[in-house]
């Protein structure tokens, strides 16, 4: 999180996850999910893609969160 500018995990409106792998245990994710967001998760959505910028990357995360100023 961007602590930095005061956001925390209650301000992410939504996490997209681009995955260069089918994952095999969605427990696993969910788990991480929820230890990541204690609350109310936000939306997410998960893309299986060809690639990343580096072929040694795996998982890119992009998250939207809403700071109020």
């Amino acid at each position: 999180m961007a602590a930095a500018q005061g956001a925390s995990a209650d301000d992410v409106a939504k996490v997209t996850f681009y995955l260069t792998e089918r994952p095999t245990d969605l427990r696993r994710i969910g788990t991480a999910i929820r230890a990541a967001f204690p609350g109310t998760p936000p939306a997410s959505t998960f893309l299986i893609i060809s690639g990343l910028a580096g072929p040694q990357m795996k998982v890119e995360i992009e998250i939207v969160a809403a700071v109020r100023a």
